[in-house]
């Protein structure tokens, strides 16, 4: 979950564009894996063939920490309230995301 997290907040409170498969575009992969430590290959096919990266990449968005829709990902509903500290969130879990 903290991966996610680290994710989210790479993406911050903008907006970024992925592609008809719903992740990251190649441009965009290398930096992403930079904020999380994951190592990037220089010829990729799509991040979803990196398991380091994707899998917290799937966490995020199920979590609602980041949404994909309309060719782009933003910060997800549970993101939106405010950033945050540690990570601490699981979908449907009584604690939530710490602030």
């Amino acid at each position: 979950m903290g991966q996610a997290v680290t994710l989210a907040r790479w993406i911050g409170t903008g907006r970024r564009p992925v592609t008809a498969g719903r992740v990251l575009r190649k441009a965009d992969v290398a930096a992403a894996g930079a904020a999380l430590g994951v190592d990037v290959p220089a010829r990729l096919r799509t991040m979803a063939d990196i398991r380091a990266l994707y899998r917290p990449w799937c966490v995020a968005v199920a979590a609602g920490l980041l949404q994909v829709e309309d060719g782009s990902v933003t910060p997800g509903r549970r993101w939106r309230t405010g950033p945050l500290t540690m990570g601490a969130c699981w979908p449907g879990g009584s604690r939530g995301c710490a602030r």
